[in-house]
């Protein structure tokens, strides 16, 4: 053990092994430099994963960050008619969510998007396609730091 290495991970599951395999993954310069059983290096911040999975990170297709959070505005039965399996009860769903836009107030949208998108980081997300949000302004204001 001589190198350095920025980031070593110890004790972790990797997909597609056997859920007992543990690994020890070290980064350098945010590049993965080794994956396999020993400890290649010494490291400035080390991790121990206690036998959890490690992945690559995570993408949401498609979200509508205009409108997170706002089951309350239009209420229950959007949730109950999307979950019914019947096309024609979706379609309503879609319908009653998109209501929702005739309240847009651009405080909650800015407030909620950026809440979604910091719970998305949370849970390993770094990769988000959104459907466009009426206002450019609001828009950029999203790409500001946390």
């Amino acid at each position: 053990m001589a190198e350095q290495c920025d980031i070593l991970i110890m004790n972790a599951r990797i997909r597609g092994y056997p859920h007992d395999r543990r690994f020890n993954i070290a980064v350098s310069e945010g590049k993965i430099v080794y994956i396999g059983d020993s400890r290649p290096c010494r490291a400035s911040i080390e991790i121990d994963a206690e036998g959890n999975l490690v992945t690559e990170s995570l993408a949401n297709p498609h979200i509508h960050l205009c409108k997170v959070y706002t089951i309350d505005l239009v209420g229950d039965e959007v949730l109950m008619r999307d979950q019914s399996g019947m096309m024609e009860d979706s379609l309503l769903a879609i319908e009653i969510a998109s209501r929702v836009k005739d309240i847009y107030k651009e405080d909650w949208i800015y407030r909620n998007a950026r809440r979604a998108i910091a719970e998305m980081i949370r849970y390993g997300v770094l990769h988000v396609r959104h459907s466009p949000i009426r206002t450019a302004r609001l828009d950029q204001r999203l790409l500001r730091p946390f």
